[in-house]
């Protein structure tokens, strides 16, 4: 894999291109972490992170939170190789109180929304007070059922990206940036 930087990587047997610097990454993480503390003040909300792609976006998402708050983290897939399954796999079980709870779902990236409405029906059976999601990035083009994402960092094309947490088969998640395959190179 290529150093990381604002030129194009390859990644296994696929070109990645620039697509989102980490400087705007982070200006809107920080105003998204605004948002929530205004909104969220008086909620004392479990933020509940879906590994792994969301973990670099949570980590500094939730630093900027200086609200009474938990974290907790859950495992779900629907990726393989660059394309969604359309079936989501809990890879850990999410045994938490969160009866009467409002709950915060920290996601990577929201396309199909498979994953959302899984597990949105998942935490309702749980018996959670409201269920809010926060995501870094939204591709409302391919979105298979109405959704409200109430914290989303940027609505994107229908392109496959990598980088900032997001990955192409576990390999490109440690870049700043965040690419986009490059279907030319």
């Amino acid at each position: 894999m290529a150093k990381d930087s604002t030129r194009s990587v390859k990644i296994l047997d696929l070109n990645f291109r620039p697509y989102i610097d980490k400087k705007k990454i982070k200006e809107r993480i920080k105003s998204l972490a605004e948002e929530i503390n205004t909104e969220e003040v008086h909620n004392e909300p479990i933020f509940l992170v879906v590994m792994t792609g969301a973990f670099i976006f949570a980590s500094d998402l939730l630093r900027r939170i200086n609200i009474d708050s938990d974290i907790r983290f859950i495992r779900a897939r629907s990726y393989s190789g660059t394309q969604s399954t359309g079936v989501v796999k809990l890879e850990e079980d999410y045994l938490l109180d969160i009866k009467d709870r409002n709950i915060i779902i920290v996601e990577d990236i929201i396309d199909t929304g498979i994953t959302l409405k899984f597990l949105k029906e998942g935490i309702t059976k749980f018996g959670a007070k409201s269920i809010k999601t926060c995501s870094l990035l939204s591709k409302t083009s391919c979105h298979t059922y109405p959704l409200h994402i109430n914290y989303c960092g940027f609505e994107i094309e229908d392109k496959f990206v990598v980088g900032y947490g997001l990955d192409y088969n576990d390999k490109g998640r440690n870049l700043k940036n965040i690419y986009q395959l490059d279907v030319e190179g």
